[in-house]
């Protein structure tokens, strides 16, 4: 594991790549969600989100460079799988949009829950107010994402 520390916190920079990898997993998720749905407000939606966290990515890897690490510049095995199944999902569905939701939203019970273990395991440092604000806006994104999914099942 990749320890570093500065003078008043230890910061595992581990834990920011892996909040990278999942940050990667989603802006290239909602890419190919905006790619796939055909309703132009869900495109702006996903592209949107798409650029969200591609900043979030590159803000965290601008801080684990500070701490003399190298950081994370893809994503998952995972989240290349998943987008697989996304894609697939949309193909084979009568609602390809509200299958798309669905997964999307399942990716973001992903990030939600990454951001919520890197914060509650308290070894961030420097990073830890920027992963608390990104992990806000993720959850914010989160139910955003469950309320467009639940108005299309209806």
């Amino acid at each position: 594991m990749s320890t570093t520390f500065d003078t008043t916190h230890e910061t595992d920079t581990d834990s920011m790549n892996t909040l990278i990898e999942t940050l990667k997993d989603g802006e290239a998720g909602f890419r190919a969600a905006a790619d796939d749905v055909v309703n132009a407000d869900l495109k702006s939606t996903f592209h949107h989100y798409a650029i969200q966290r591609r900043k979030f990515a590159t803000e965290l890897q601008q801080l684990v460079v500070r701490e003399g690490e190298v950081p994370e510049s893809n994503g998952s095995l995972s989240g290349v799988a998943h987008r697989g199944w996304m894609k697939v999902r949309s193909v084979v569905s009568p609602q390809e949009d509200a299958a798309i939701l669905e997964e999307c939203e399942r990716g973001e019970d992903s990030a939600v829950a990454a951001f919520t273990k890197a914060v509650a395991e308290g070894k961030l440092g420097v990073a830890e107010t920027t992963v608390e604000v990104q992990g806000n806006e993720i959850r914010k994104a989160h139910d955003h994402i469950r309320t467009l999914r639940d108005q299309y099942r209806a």
